[in-house]
C-alpha cells in the first residue's frame, strides 16, 4: 500500500518502527503518528525551499 501511495520513507522505516511498537506495546495510532511524522520530516528535508524564496522574492 505504501508503494501505491508513494511514501518511500515510511516503507524504509516501517520494519524498525513496528518492531519497536510491538516490543513497547504502542497503540496503533502512535505507530501511525511516528511513521507519518517521519515521512513528513523527510519530505520537508528534501524540498528545495520555499517557492517564493527560489524566485528571489524579498522577505516580508
Amino acid at each position: 500500500m505504501m508503494r501505491r501511495l508513494r511514501m518511500p520513507h515510511i516503507r524504509a522505516h516501517a520494519p524498525n518502527v513496528v518492531a519497536t511498537a510491538k516490543a513497547q506495546r504502542w497503540d496503533p495510532i502512535e505507530v501511525l503518528r511516528v511513521l507519518l511524522g517521519e515521512e513528513v520530516a523527510r519530505a520537508e528535508a528534501l524540498r528545495p525551499g520555499d517557492p517564493a524564496r527560489r524566485g528571489g522574492a524579498p522577505d516580508r
